[in-house]
């Protein structure tokens, strides 16, 4: 659903990272990929280094695929343009500018017969909150898109953008609509292998990635 939704709205290519799912994520990724340009890369390590996987992708966007612009997203998050037409909004910013922060709105929990709970899922979801928090109760930071470079350095949860010439601004026209709680067992899941994840790192600070700490 969510490279259908990008590809529609005019997204040229992707390039996927799976990291140690246990899914039906590749399968799925590779049978899309007979008919949508994508790239599937495989991270076997288990340290939620994402700051360093999401800028080796952004730059090979940039040096390998001639990408104009990077989105750094995310599987849970599905980003909405003007008509839906991503080309269309993009050609609007002037060349000063290098980068656009969009707001992120999380999905409502509603009870949900099926699952014996509440849920919420791209396909049926239509109450989204118009100011987010994120799991401690803090306001939800937007996330970025770029003008593509092969310098870029992508932070931590992909909210900013270092190393790419030129002004930063806040969009309202477009924003992104998030589904960070799904069902109540997938989120326990998320949670633990998250924060499992973030303990192993030794590199980043111990403030980074608190939510799931």
């Amino acid at each position: 659903e969510n490279i259908l939704f990008h590809y529609n709205q005019g997204v040229d290519g992707f390039i996927v990272m799976d990291n140690l799912s246990t899914d039906d994520t590749v399968e799925i990724v590779r049978n899309l990929s007979f008919s949508i340009p994508i790239e599937l890369h495989y991270q076997s390590e288990d340290t939620y280094n994402q700051s360093r996987w999401v800028t080796e992708m952004a730059r090979l966007a940039a040096t390998n695929h001639g990408a104009d612009w990077v989105i750094n997203n995310d599987a849970d998050e599905f980003w909405i343009f003007p008509d839906f037409d991503l080309p269309g909004y993009l050609q609007g910013f002037s060349e000063d500018i290098s980068s656009a922060v969009l707001k992120r709105h999380n999905a409502v929990l509603v009870r949900h017969n099926s699952w014996n709970g509440f849920a919420a899922h791209p396909c049926s979801s239509v109450l989204f909150e118009r100011q987010s928090l994120n799991q401690i109760g803090s306001p939800l930071p937007g996330k970025c898109l770029h003008r593509a470079s092969g310098g870029v350095v992508v932070q931590q949860g992909n909210h900013s953008i270092n190393g790419v010439q030129g002004k930063e601004v806040h969009c309202d026209a477009a924003w992104i609509l998030h589904f960070p709680y799904r069902r109540f067992d997938q989120y326990q899941a998320k949670i633990r292998l998250g924060g499992a994840a973030y303990a192993r790192n030794i590199e980043l600070d111990y403030s980074i990635g608190s939510t799931w700490r």
